[in-house]
């Protein structure tokens, strides 16, 4: 005689596969909870308020730095050193700034700075194409959201004074 497949009850006649309606809800509650599980794999980014004044701010970036060495900046200088040990650049993986606020998001609170796979986001411009998914997955956000800010970017490049000059070429949608 055929089973319930969540309590194990006998099924009469009608039923397929659950006893009850009880039983189906447990079901698409246990189904739901997995597939929560698997869009959260990864852990998700962290933001670190910051409150400062202006005055802070500024009192901040004139602090003095004299005991490390002489951070680079330009690409020329940059060492070949990998992953990159200078987390404070704009082109480094591992977090973000927000100019205005002074908000730290930090991309990868799960993964310690040395264990990153890619540190720098011009050695990855420098590799070549990337899918979508690849592209999320280095700063932790979703393949969707990677495709808005594609969208907004190919946007701002057709409506930029960039366009104006001779030889630009337009960007193209695949």
């Amino acid at each position: 005689m055929p089973a319930c497949i969540t309590c194990g009850s006998p099924l009469t006649g009608h039923q397929l596969y659950y006893c009850s309606e009880a039983c189906t809800r447990i079901r698409d509650r246990e189904r739901s909870a997995r597939e929560r599980a698997h869009r959260r794999a990864t852990p998700r980014a962290r933001s670190i308020s910051q409150r400062h004044t202006v005055a802070e701010l500024v009192a901040l970036r004139l602090d003095d730095t004299s005991d490390l060495p002489p951070r680079p900046r330009t690409r020329g200088e940059c060492g070949t050193e990998r992953p990159c040990p200078w987390v404070g650049c704009r082109y480094h993986l591992y977090l973000d700034v927000s100019p205005r606020t002074g908000s730290i998001k930090l991309n990868h609170p799960d993964i310690a700075v040395e264990d990153m796979h890619e540190s720098c986001a011009l050695d990855v411009a420098d590799a070549g194409e990337h899918t979508l998914l690849e592209v999320g997955a280095l700063v932790n956000i979703t393949r969707e959201r990677v495709r808005q800010l594609e969208v907004g970017a190919v946007e701002r490049l057709r409506t930029s004074p960039l366009a104006d000059y001779e030889g630009y070429e337009q960007p193209t949608e695949e």
